[in-house]
């Protein structure tokens, strides 16, 4: 399944996409779904930099979902490759949970909106493969995968937004604080 969600950031592309890239472990505090996020793997080579970060969630799941995955399962690995020549990042998930059953995976971009703005696109696509979902016979998953995948893609977008906003606020607070750009940190967690 397909899917694209745009947005628009109230800072500068360049800002927004360093953020992101250096600090997405400052944000926890105003991610309400996440519990964590810890980065594994960090290297930089030229024009880009290869980011591994492992993310937990704090979300509720739909119906018998939040009975089958447990609170201690709903993580996720992000792959991401920043392209700094092109203010985009190409990713994909993989789900600890859902070995190889759940392919999740995209390109985000970074351009100019107006003076002092950014619009971010992120273009993805999602694939669940029932034959690699051991939880449940497939004839029952047949039945619950697609209103998981549903409920997860109509979560791209408000999780999405969230991530932005929190761009946003961190952004904001660094500028009221006059603070310079720190080294990337490896670890962040809700309180």
């Amino acid at each position: 399944m397909k899917f694209e969600v745009t947005d628009i950031i109230s800072y500068p592309p360049d800002q927004v996409f360093a953020a992101l890239r250096d600090h997405i472990v400052d944000f926890v505090p105003y991610l309400p779904n996440i519990k964590e996020i810890v980065i594994r793997e960090r290297r930089e080579e030229g024009n880009k930099v290869y980011i591994v970060a492992h993310w937990t969630s704090k979300i509720n799941l739909p119906g018998p979902a939040e009975k089958l995955i447990p609170e201690r399962d709903r993580s996720w690995d992000d792959y991401a490759t920043w392209l700094n020549d092109e203010l985009a990042v190409e990713w994909r998930f993989d789900i600890p949970a859902l070995p190889k059953a759940v392919k999740v995976g995209g390109r985000n971009t970074f351009v100019p909106e107006g003076a002092d703005k950014t619009r971010m696109t992120i273009r993805g696509e999602s694939d669940i493969d029932l034959n690699k979902i051991r939880l449940l016979p497939n004839f029952i998953l047949r039945g619950i995968v697609p209103a998981i995948e549903k409920v997860a893609l109509a979560a791209v977008k408000p999780n999405m937004l969230k991530v932005n906003r929190g761009v946003e606020q961190y952004l904001a607070a660094q500028k009221a604080s006059g603070a310079k750009a720190e080294e990337p940190k490896k670890k962040g967690k809700s309180k």
